[in-house]
């Protein structure tokens, strides 16, 4: 069986077929998918802070660029979290997987439970006090 998951940094981002990117932040490696399901988008098109959601595909580069260089950069494996404020603002995993969901807006990035998350929150530095292994 093929493998189908790629890291991140081979990936076309700008690919509009690609309807959803599954990225595992355990290695970087990212699932591409051809249809989504993501149920809640119209609470955030309704919102006048929609804006505050949505990335374009440069921006998701860029983040996923600094999120890899902060967690270890090629360690085989991590626990990424992210730190605001003085606290962790994400937890238990919630972050495992990030979830970027295409949308005519732009791309929508989430957490492992297809939770949107504000672009404000993303801009938060990586919890470097993590687990950050080079085996697993």
């Amino acid at each position: 069986m093929e493998d189908k998951w790629k890291h991140y940094q081979l990936v076309d981002f700008n690919n509009k077929s690609t309807k959803q990117f599954n990225v595992d932040t355990r290695d970087f490696h990212v699932l591409e998918q051809e249809s989504t399901e993501f149920k809640g988008l119209d609470k955030i098109l309704s919102s006048k802070n929609r804006l505050r959601f949505f990335f374009t595909e440069d921006e998701v580069k860029t983040l996923l660029n600094r999120l890899f260089d902060e967690s270890g950069r090629n360690c085989k494996w991590r626990y990424l979290t992210l730190i605001g404020e003085g606290k962790r603002v994400t937890a238990n995993w919630q972050i495992k997987y990030i979830r970027i969901v295409r949308t005519e807006y732009g791309l929508l990035i989430c957490d492992s439970h297809k939770n949107a998350i504000r672009k404000d929150i993303w801009s938060y530095p990586v919890n470097k006090n993590q687990y950050i292994l080079n085996a697993h």
